[in-house]
C-alpha cells in the first residue's frame, strides 16, 4: 500500500513539472496564453486522475491484505459478495500443497482476479464514493471527519462539521470543474468560448489533492 502512495507522489510530481514548464513557455511566449492553458486543464484531469488510481490501489490491496489476516475485516468488507466460482478458486489455492510462501503468492492472484474487475468499474471521486471504497479496509465510523481534522491545508470553518462540509464541498467542485474538461472540453456554450482557467486556481488544487491523499495515508495506513 504504500508502493500506491509512493507512485501517487510521483504522478503529482510530474504534475508539477508540468506546471513549471506553463510558466517558463507563458513568459517566453505571452500571446499564446490561450493556447498554453490547455495545460493547466491537463494537470486538473491528472490531478484527479492520481487521486482515482491511489483510492482503487488501496481498496484492492486492502481487500487482499484483510483476507490474508493482515489488516482488520470491516462491516463492508464482511458483506462483499462473491461468487461461488470465486470461492471455488479460493479453496482450490488453499487445499493445494503449494509451500507456504508460493501458497500465498498464488492467493494474492487469485483475490485480485476477484477484486480487481470489481473496482475497476467504479469511480473514486466524490467524497461519498471515496467513504464508501475506503469501509472496505478502513474501521473509521467517521471518515471524512478523521480527514478533514488532521489534512494539512486550511479548510474554512469554525469547527470541524463546518471544516468537513468545506471539505467535501471544495472535492466535488474540483471534481465538477475536471468534468468540465474532460467530458466538455472546457466549453461555455452559453458564451460560445472556452471557461476562464487560473494558474492560482490549479496550484490549489494539486495542493489539495495532495494533501488530503496524504491525511488518508497517513490515517488508513500509518496509524
Amino acid at each position: 500500500m504504500n508502493n500506491a502512495y509512493a507512485n501517487f507522489t510521483s504522478a503529482i510530481g510530474n504534475i508539477k513539472k508540468f506546471g513549471s514548464i506553463y510558466d517558463k513557455i507563458s513568459i517566453d511566449y505571452t500571446l499564446l496564453k490561450n493556447e498554453l492553458d490547455d495545460m493547466l486543464r491537463a494537470q486538473i484531469v491528472y490531478a484527479v486522475s492520481a487521486m482515482d488510481c491511489y483510492i482503487h490501489e488501496i481498496a484492492r490491496i486492502g481487500i487482499i491484505k484483510s483476507f490474508l489476516g493482515d489488516r482488520p475485516q470491516t462491516s463492508k468488507w464482511k458483506s462483499s459478495a462473491v461468487s461461488l466460482e470465486n470461492v471455488q478458486s479460493i479453496m482450490a489455492v488453499e487445499q493445494s500443497g503449494l509451500a507456504a510462501p508460493q501458497k500465498e503468492a498464488e492467493m494474492v492472484n487469485a483475490l485480485d482476479s476477484i477484486f480487481k474487475p470489481m473496482l475497476k468499474t467504479l469511480s473514486f471521486q466524490q467524497s461519498d464514493k471515496i467513504k464508501d471504497a475506503l469501509s472496505y479496509i478502513w474501521l473509521e465510523e467517521h471518515k471524512m471527519q478523521a480527514i478533514a481534522n488532521s489534512i494539512n491545508y486550511n479548510l474554512v470553518g469554525n469547527n470541524l462539521n463546518e471544516k468537513v462540509k468545506y471539505l467535501e464541498q471544495k472535492l466535488s467542485l474540483i471534481v465538477a470543474r475536471r468534468n468540465q474538461i474532460a467530458h466538455e472540453a472546457d466549453w461555455d456554450s452559453i458564451n460560445a468560448c472556452k471557461r476562464q482557467v487560473q494558474k492560482i486556481e490549479v496550484d490549489d488544487i494539486i495542493l489539495f489533492i495532495e494533501k488530503f491523499v496524504e491525511a488518508i495515508h497517513n490515517n488508513v495506513i500509518i496509524s
